[in-house]
């Protein structure tokens, strides 16, 4: 049966694609069913379904947020959107993501049936490919592992997806990551010289009782070793063993660069690194070289010690959700695990935390002219990092970023609003000098302009225009207090052309004439 899942915040639209439709006589089966974008991924995570029905335009989500969520997840899950929208940009944007098809409601039931069905024949060929390839195991090992290392950003929930799709389970998570370079040959033998070497690493995979995935990448060859119980030092028995039956079987040697121990999957792409950072010593240690990460490091205790991109995940999450003090701990426990070691590589330290801070406002920032505002400078992470010369000036300086940045996400996104009325809140402070209007904000956000004005009169009890000449005043009262500008300048800054409504609407907003401001010092943030 192939499952079908539901997402459109009317309740009518779901219930009639559900009961209108004999969806068991086309093979298929609603497995699940959402009402926004955020239930929608959740129900997607549980049930797995082939084909999803989806909004684009909903009162409390976006429908394209959720596509492309389900996108990183899984790129093969075919889409049918259904809009009541006949836009260009919407069906734009919905192309980006390789939707199956782009209808606009309202629209019949055999024309879903013949897009389901078209869906329906291209899963069918998939899963025929997909079976061959299962059925040469070690095809699909070295496949999943070429992805593994070629995806940027590695999360617990991509992971998940990608042992889902190719039916990998480690079997435990203790893992190390080698990189097998022939050494100089002829470069006539060299073809042949580097496929004999995949086939002893073959054999000893095969041989081995330790869970062992292999590839090719960037015309080198990868092994990831994954522990069972057993001593550390096994992975250096297999290599030795590899590198003996290499050298005995053929007229070339091979060197190895092995990573430090990680106990996260999520950033192998690190280990991989580290692999390869130590095969460049290759000049040094000679040819046929096992050369270890922690050989090279000045700090092999920190080898496997990261932040990883879980630790990021959750201190992003910690702010979103306002528990800033959960995302101070897992920073705290980072330092607190660092300064137990004997040594530390304070670089990679550095690295570390840097990596964190660009997640940061990438995630939760996302203008890049909001920063010299939240920190008050001219924000450069890397320049400022390199100025600290100790673990402890890291470390504050990082607590203090985290503070600085929960304030300013506090501010603009408060809690108690919705995620659309949020999103909107956040645009009319970004744009409120510029003419506006809550036309424009709708179709950035893509929801519908009647939805979003009810959701400003409904969660806040007032419209939208209030909310904008509200924050232009504001931003008004906090430049007659602090700068120098005349008062008609101040009112053309933000947003007023006509000096007259402008002195009307300060007047009627903060009961007083702007003259009153001037020169005062300010108490308030915008």
């Amino acid at each position: 049966m192939i499952k079908i899942m539901i997402v459109d915040d009317e309740p009518l639209v779901r219930e009639s694609l559900r009961r209108t439709i004999d969806w068991e006589k086309y093979g298929c089966t609603v497995a699940g069913e959402a009402s926004d974008a955020f239930e929608g991924l959740e129900i997607y995570k549980q049930v797995r379904p082939d084909i999803i029905i989806t909004d684009i335009v909903m009162i409390d989500s976006n429908g394209l947020d959720f596509i492309s969520d389900v996108r990183s997840l899984n790129p093969n899950v075919g889409i049918i959107i259904l809009s009541g929208y006949d836009d260009f940009k919407y069906a734009q944007a919905a192309l980006k993501y390789n939707v199956a098809a782009y209808l606009l409601k309202p629209v019949s039931n055999e024309t879903i049936i013949a897009e389901i069905l078209k869906i329906k024949k291209n899963i069918k060929m998939s899963q025929k490919i997909q079976t061959a390839l299962l059925a040469q195991s070690d095809m699909v090992k070295s496949d999943f592992l070429f992805e593994l290392l070629g995806t940027e950003t590695i999360n617990s929930e991509i992971l998940e997806e990608l042992c889902h799709r190719y039916d990998i389970k480690f079997p435990s998570d203790k893992y190390c990551v080698a990189v097998f370079q022939v050494d100089e040959t002829k470069a006539s033998n060299m073809s042949s010289a580097f496929i004999r070497l995949k086939e002893i690493v073959n054999y000893h995979i095969m041989t081995n009782a330790n869970y062992i995935l292999s590839t090719v990448s960037n015309n080198e060859l990868v092994v990831l070793y994954v522990f069972s119980l057993s001593s550390d030092t096994d992975i250096y028995n297999f290599l030795k063993n590899i590198q003996s039956d290499y050298k005995n079987s053929s007229d070339n040697t091979a060197s190895i660069g092995v990573s430090g121990i990680f106990k996260n999957p999520a950033i192998i792409k690190r280990a991989y690194t580290q692999a390869k950072s130590a095969l460049n010593y290759k000049a040094s240690f000679g040819t046929n070289s096992l050369i270890s990460y922690t050989d090279i490091s000045t700090y092999p205790e920190q080898a496997a010690l990261e932040l990883s991109s879980d630790n990021i995940n959750e201190i992003i999450s910690g702010i979103k959700h306002r528990k800033s003090a959960a995302a101070i701990e897992t920073v705290n426990n980072y330092f607190s695990k660092i300064g137990s070691l004997c040594s530390v590589d304070i670089n990679s330290v550095k690295e570390n935390i840097s990596e964190l801070v660009i997640a940061m406002l990438s995630e939760l920032i996302k203008n890049p002219t909001a920063i010299s505002f939240i920190f008050k400078r001219s924000f450069s992470p890397t320049v400022e990092l390199q100025r600290l010369g100790t673990l402890d000036d890291i470390h504050s300086w990082i607590i203090t970023v985290i503070k600085s940045i929960d304030e300013y996400y506090d501010s603009y996104m408060p809690l108690e609003y919705s995620p659309a009325l949020n999103k909107a809140m956040l645009y009319i402070r970004e744009h409120y000098s510029s003419k506006i209007t809550v036309e424009d904000i709708a179709k950035e956000l893509l929801v519908s302009t009647r939805s979003l004005s009810r959701l400003f009169l409904s969660e806040t009890g007032k419209p939208f225009s209030e909310h904008l000449r509200e924050y232009r005043i504001k931003a008004a009262v906090h430049m007659l207090e602090t700068t120098q500008y005349k008062i008609v300048d101040i009112a053309a800054l933000v947003g007023y052309k006509n000096i007259k409504n402008f002195y009307k609407s300060f007047k009627k907003i903060t009961g007083c004439n702007p003259s009153y401001y001037k020169g005062k010092k300010s108490k308030e943030n915008i």
